[in-house]
């Protein structure tokens, strides 16, 4: 715990920490709030890190969508598809 601190304090680290609440704990938000982590119904370590891991995975899909929204796509034809 103290080494997280220190790095936090370091130069140029404020910046980065600020935003957190802008990436890191709008996602746990998200996941408390929407995908039911709030209170768990499984029992177990390994249970609730398959859960967490899926949740999370679905997550980042959905991030992963929304950047791509924003860029434009190309349709790339490939070859082996061409009769």
């Amino acid at each position: 715990m103290e080494q997280c601190e220190d790095i936090r304090h370091q130069r140029g680290m404020k910046e980065l920490y600020q935003h957190r609440k802008e990436t890191i704990e709008r996602l746990f938000g998200t996941a408390k709030e929407y995908h039911n982590l709030r209170y768990t119904r499984e029992k177990g370590k390994s249970k609730m890190e398959d859960k967490i891991g899926l949740t999370l995975a679905c997550l980042n899909l959905k991030k992963l969508v929304k950047r791509m929204a924003r860029r434009p796509f190309y349709f790339v034809q490939m070859g082996w598809f061409q009769h």
